[in-house]
């Protein structure tokens, strides 16, 4: 891995510098030159209440009853409740780990999909066959103890599940390894390469935040996080725009 990373070049930018932003060619590797500190996830918008809905609308309530919800939540409501939610997973991955118990595997997987709001809405639904058929028990405990060793090509494992794409199937994994390996979604590839993400491209995602927090001495968890809160600022959705355009 060291030698690899070597030979790639990052171009950090400052993300008030347009002209350098917009000379970017589709797909090279550029990162905004932000502060990467923001482990916690803070979001803008409150994207977790139509997922929590859609999961009590389709017979999967008693996995998240225990859950003290506010349908009426503001935004500082739904940060906490993210970082409860996240202290909740890795919590019962622990316990999961020693009792392989059906159930509670099936209540980390939705905790999961709630934790990632209502784009991963489409295993769940009733319409596309439901949870019960969508979800394979045995291609999803094959993918998380992968992850549980590290291995990325459990991201290979989590996408055999209908309706989960790479972006949710690093979500998983993010978890599982015990937020070791980042989490790829759309915002991440379109800030760090201008392009949509794809399997085929998370091992140089990988790359790329390895050799940043080599150099920067942080955490991947802690860069992945920085750059996605990052987005939802004036500067971070001006940067995805221009990269939007290039792509």
């Amino acid at each position: 891995m060291q030698e690899k990373i070597n030979h790639i070049k990052l171009k950090i930018i400052d993300p008030k510098k347009n002209k350098e932003i917009e000379q970017l060619i589709a797909h090279e590797v550029a990162l905004p030159d932000i502060e990467l500190n923001d482990y916690d996830l803070n979001r803008k918008k409150t994207t977790i209440k139509q997922a929590f809905t859609v999961i009590k609308d389709h017979g999967l309530e008693k996995y998240v009853n225990d859950l003290e919800w506010n349908k009426d939540g503001n935004i500082t409501w739904q940060n906490e409740m993210l970082r409860k939610i996240s202290d909740d997973i890795l919590k019962m991955i622990e316990i999961w780990k020693k009792t392989e118990d059906s159930e509670l595997l099936k209540k980390i997987f939705i905790y999961i999909q709630l934790w990632g709001g209502n784009s991963g809405r489409n295993i769940l639904l009733r319409k596309n066959g439901g949870f019960q058929k969508n979800y394979t028990e045995l291609v999803y405990k094959n993918a998380c103890k992968m992850s549980i060793n590290k291995e990325i090509d459990s991201l290979n494992e989590y996408i055999k599940l209908k309706y989960i794409g790479i972006s949710f199937a690093s979500k998983h994994m993010f978890f599982w390894s015990n937020k070791s390996l980042p989490i790829f979604d759309k915002i991440l590839s379109s800030i760090l390469f201008g392009r949509n993400p794809n399997i085929k491209y998370y091992n140089q995602y990988l790359d790329v935040l390895t050799k940043l927090g080599v150099e920067k001495n942080v955490n991947l968890s802690v860069i992945e996080r920085s750059i996605f809160n990052w987005a939802d600022t004036v500067d971070g959705k001006n940067w995805i725009a221009i990269r939007s355009k290039r792509g």
